[in-house]
């Protein structure tokens, strides 16, 4: 470990211990202040404590310490995600286990971003209340120089290449090959900000060149490249990787041409491919769709013949009912009369009832009442019968009733039922 290094973790071991043991001190009296990303950040959902903490206070000339502990890359950037940087400072990336210093600050409030994961968000707030004085800051590594290109080799960002997927195909083309002496130029076609970094994921950064981070609609060329084989991927997106072959003679004018054909046919074949998925899954939906309306015609094919049957018994019983009705209106003295009445319980419970039959004279005396009693289960239908003999010729009225009990005389039904009976 250098000594560069012992100084960064002695500063995060002491502000650590500050910020959880004396907060309010802590923002009194220090000058400098040390702040992280929290772990996972680079996805959304740490708001809003993407940086821990996420609002800190130091004096006039005092600095900041950004210390990434987290396993992506991240930046420190004064500005807002909504409003761009303000130019204040802007550490670039920051890989795991690095850190930046921000220079000397003047009274006021800083607010500061991730430009890599724009949901992290923070506030410095730099007050005169503080007259310590600090060091300046270790000056930041001047970034690689952007040259011009000697020829007309490039390579694009694939689309949605900031998610995994697009393996081995995230540099289109992944790999290239030019002349000695010849550049390449990465141009970021992607809504997700790029770099192009020479070396491996595994094995990190090896400094041949190093594109910083590269946005939407720019790009970056290399320096003039010696013979040889570069590997490259993206510090962001480590699993985009690349190649860059640098041979004598390799590199034809039908280069570009066949890479764009290349190209070309990929998306084609791309496109070929969804318009098949399209398809499919139409035919697929089509399919469960006229499975459906078959599901539905059966059914109401088996709904309509249910209620024809119930018909055709409904109509059945109303005929024996008006025949039996027929015989008994046309009955002769001592002739034993059967007098029906066909009840269910629709309920789920068990029911009492009491059914009764009171036969009336022409001048509305009761000259009969017969009753019987029982219980009735639950859908169960009855087809309950009583007799009467009559002894005189003469006209009759017949009442039917049906109780709960008669102990708690409560109708069964909405009505009586009444009809006449001649007797000769």
């Amino acid at each position: 470990m250098n000594t560069k290094n012992i100084l960064i973790l002695s500063i995060i071991f002491t502000f650590t211990i500050g910020l959880y043991a004396a907060p309010s001190a802590f923002a009194e009296h220090s000058m400098n202040a040390t702040v992280e990303n929290a772990e996972g950040s680079s996805v959304p959902g740490c708001e809003p404590d993407c940086f821990l903490p996420s609002t800190v206070t130091i004096g006039v000339g005092g600095m900041v310490t950004f210390a990434n502990n987290d396993s992506a890359a991240h930046t420190s950037t004064s500005g807002t995600g909504a409003d761009g940087p303000s130019g204040v400072w802007d550490s670039s990336l920051v890989m795991m286990g690095g850190a930046y210093t921000t220079p000397a600050l003047d009274a006021g409030e800083y607010p500061y971003f991730c430009m890599v994961h724009p949901w992290m968000e923070g506030l410095v707030i730099v007050t005169d209340d503080h007259s310590a004085t600090t060091s300046e800051p270790e000056p930041e590594p001047e970034p690689t120089p952007t040259t011009t290109s000697t020829s007309a080799n490039t390579v694009e960002n694939a689309q949605g290449s900031g998610a995994p997927g697009c393996e081995p195909d995230c540099f289109i083309p992944a790999t290239i090959t030019i002349n000695p002496g010849e550049s390449v130029t990465f141009a970021n076609n992607d809504s997700s900000p790029h770099t192009s970094t020479g070396g491996t994921a595994e094995g990190g950064p090896n400094g041949i060149w190093d594109s910083s981070l590269i946005y939407m609609g720019s790009s970056y060329t290399t320096q003039p490249l010696s013979e040889g084989t570069y590997p490259y991927f993206c510090m962001v997106h480590p699993w985009m990787e690349g190649l860059v072959i640098v041979g004598e003679g390799s590199a034809t004018p039908s280069q570009a041409e066949s890479s764009q054909a290349q190209a070309e046919a990929a998306e084609r074949i791309a496109a070929a491919e969804a318009a098949a998925q399209a398809a499919e899954e139409a035919a697929k939906a089509a399919e469960a769709e006229a499975a459906a309306r078959i599901a539905e015609a059966e059914a109401a094919a088996r709904i309509a013949e249910a209620e024809a049957v119930a018909k055709a018994a409904e109509e059945a019983a109303q005929a024996a009912e008006q025949a039996s009705q027929d015989r008994i209106e046309a009955a002769a003295v001592n002739e034993k009369i059967e007098i029906t009445m066909d009840f269910t319980n629709d309920s789920d419970v068990q029911q009492s009832f009491a059914l009764i039959v009171q036969i009336k004279d022409s001048n509305n005396t009761t000259i009969s009442l017969s009753h019987v009693t029982g219980m009735l289960g639950a859908g169960q239908t009855l087809d309950q019968v009583l007799s009467y003999t009559p002894t005189e010729a003469g006209s009759y009225t017949v009442e039917k009733f049906l109780w709960n009990n008669f102990a708690d005389p409560t109708a069964l039904t909405d009505s009586k039922e009444t009809f006449s009976l001649t007797v000769s």
